[in-house]
């Protein structure tokens, strides 16, 4: 037997249960489950091939072809494919463009040594659909003084 605190009466617990589930089994009816496109699985590579100058001098302008040839979603799930060029830990882009080819065009430093970038992929579907898949990759240029 349990105690009703607002009553003051001793209940029977197997009425709260029952309760309970009349309020739980609406609710857990109106809750859906959508895929996340986030959430690849770790294998799913996509195809994306980088071409840019190894070697660059300070200040100098750099391009950087990226050509995305396959996705881990498929072809009607999104309708555009973006190239970002960010600095590493930083969410500054530096250069954007669509794919593919995207064209990507930075200056490079005014210090002398290794320059590594961010090459960000995004796979959308504008304008409320959001970004479906992202992949990274890192680039390295020696920058000469």
């Amino acid at each position: 037997m349990a105690f009703c605190s607002n009553c003051g009466k001793q209940t029977e617990p197997h009425l709260s249960v029952i309760l309970l589930l009349f309020v739980l089994i609406p609710l857990t009816a109106t809750i859906q489950v959508t895929q996340s496109y986030a959430s690849m699985p770790l294998n799913c590579q996509p195809g994306v091939q980088n071409e840019y100058p190894k070697n660059a001098n300070v200040g100098q302008k750099i391009v950087i072809i990226t050509t995305v040839t396959s996705a881990c979603v498929s072809d009607d799930v999104y309708n555009e494919v973006i190239v970002n060029i960010l600095p590493p830990n930083s969410s500054l882009i530096l250069s954007t463009a669509p794919a593919s080819p995207a064209t990507n065009t930075v200056k490079a430093p005014a210090t002398a040594g290794p320059w590594s970038l961010i090459v960000q992929v995004l796979w959308n579907d504008p304008p409320t659909g959001g970004t479906f898949e992202i992949f990274r990759t890192t680039i390295t240029i020696n920058i000469n003084p």
